[in-house]
């Protein structure tokens, strides 16, 4: 289904950093007659609000960059007609106040509690507008009302079977395709719950030490993991074994009431059994339908795929040069090229130099922010570093929170004039955090070849700690030579 073919419904985008919040919310929406869309992150979201495309955006303020507020300022050049709603926790309310009165309609804690309330105010506020913005054609003929058609009568909460694949897979395969394989893991909890008709799903993925569960779950949690996750006899272990569909039950805790029972179906990857999905319990007054189960078993495979494309992203990660969260060069690597260029350096007596540097007070944006605000902080800090420094020299995450450059054919003076130019760049940064715009700065150490006493890379390395660390003696954003 497209926008387009919609246009008698209301139009919402969704943005926000918890995709599970962001899918009960489409839920809850699509509940209410809306056409909701899930954006992958501020960046997409951006892209996909062309001018008149949407009715409403709900995006969240702790969005990396660009963030909700920066979203509300886009579509107040580019589309005003566009309702913007803002989402925030506890801690972020002031940055959604802040929105308000920069022009958003409102803004919501994101809870599951306020699902409703979100859903009801988008769609009022939206109907509300609409309704100003019609021309007045009363006039003194008097018409009889036409009756609803039937599918008009059908309870709103009703969706066909059809309709609850379709935007299940689209969730699952989005989400193997751009999410973690946790969150992926949830998404397929849930679909095999609403698919098998029960209250609750669970993803076990195999693991050194057995079937483990990776997804949360409510219930007897000592029974439940016993039933699963038992050694060789759990129920997890005996669909794998059997590489097929299995039911089994368990009694109530309850004398009289009828058993709790279990439906697991195996997910299979490569003619391997790489973990389970089971529902539970099952509705005891309800006979079991084979089609909904056929369809968990190709969720069960797309599940599958998901911690197959898992696998190969890790061995990815192992292989690339580049560190994954700032793409500068990774430690191992960056010293590989160096130790080449610094021998070549000794050999013909080139000059090189060498400038450790490291972000001032991350642990306090990390605690004030979160560990995700802090990876765009080093990525943009790599970035910087990319953009100052040519292209034949290297830069590479040195530690958790600092990069090295290695500046070759580079004398003391030229390594001077470098190494302020990315103090200056460093301390130019201005990020929107969650509680705030949030300045960046750096202590750089500086060292060059040729001098005494260095007769390695690794030489070269330790004078530009030493230099560094002299520098944070003295304070933040500053330099100290070697």
């Amino acid at each position: 289904m497209t926008l387009d073919s919609t246009p008698d419904k209301i139009r919402v985008l969704i943005a926000d950093p918890d995709i599970l919040f962001c899918v009960r919310l489409r839920r809850t929406l699509e509940h209410h007659g809306c056409v909701a869309t899930i954006a992958h992150d501020g960046a997409d979201a951006v892209e996909r609000c062309a001018p008149d495309r949407y009715d409403a955006v709900i995006a969240g303020v702790t969005l990396p960059s660009p963030n909700g507020l920066d979203i509300l300022r886009k579509l107040q050049t580019q589309s005003p007609e566009t309702l913007v709603f803002l989402l925030c926790d506890e801690q972020t309310v002031p940055l959604a106040e802040s929105g308000v009165r920069e022009g958003a309609l409102a803004y919501f804690l994101t809870s599951d509690e306020d699902l409703e309330e979100i859903a009801e105010a988008v769609t009022g506020a939206i109907e509300t507008t609409e309704e100003s913005r019609k021309p007045d054609l009363t006039t003194d003929i008097e018409t009889e009302a036409e009756p609803l058609p039937p599918t008009a009568l059908a309870e709103p909460g009703e969706i066909s079977l059809d309709s609850l694949l379709t935007r299940l897979m689209h969730e699952l395969v989005d989400s193997t395709l751009t999410k973690s394989l946790v969150e992926t893991m949830k998404l397929l909890a849930d679909a095999g719950a609403q698919l098998l008709e029960a209250a609750q799903g669970v993803v076990l993925l195999a693991q050194p030490t057995g079937l483990k569960i990776v997804t949360p779950f409510e219930g007897p949690t000592a029974m439940l993991i016993e039933f699963l996750e038992r050694a060789n006899d759990g129920f997890a272990y005996r669909v794998a074994s059997a590489r097929k569909t299995l039911i089994d039950a368990v009694p109530a805790e309850e004398a009289g009431q009828p058993p709790i029972q279990f439906i697991g179906t195996p997910l299979i990857a490569r003619d391997q059994v790489v973990g389970v999905l089971v529902a539970y319990p099952l509705a005891p007054d309800r006979s079991l339908n084979l089609a909904r189960v056929m369809w968990a078993e190709m969720f069960a495979a797309q599940g599958a795929l998901a911690v197959e494309l898992d696998r190969i992203r890790q061995e990815n990660v192992l292989l690339s040069p580049t560190d994954p969260v700032s793409g500068a060069l990774k430690r191992t690597t960056f010293l590989e090229m160096a130790d080449r260029e610094f021998r070549r350096s000794w050999r013909y007596n080139h000059p090189i130099a060498c400038i450790l540097i490291d972000v001032d007070d991350m642990s306090v944006i990390n605690l004030d922010n979160s560990h995700e605000f802090g990876n765009i902080v080093l990525r943009q800090v790599a970035a910087v570093c990319r953009s100052i420094v040519r292209s034949v020299d290297l830069v590479g995450r040195y530690e958790a929170d600092a990069f090295v450059v290695l500046l070759l054919m580079t004398g003391r003076e030229g390594a001077k004039t470098v190494a302020e130019r990315l103090r200056v760049g460093i301390s130019a940064l201005k990020l929107a955090g969650t509680q705030g715009p949030v300045s960046v700065t750096a202590t750089l150490g500086v060292s060059t070849y040729p001098r005494p006493d260095c007769a390695s890379i690794f030489d070269l390395l330790n004078s530009a700690q030493e230099a560094q660390r002299r520098a944070r003696r003295a304070g933040a954003n500053r330099i100290a030579y070697s």
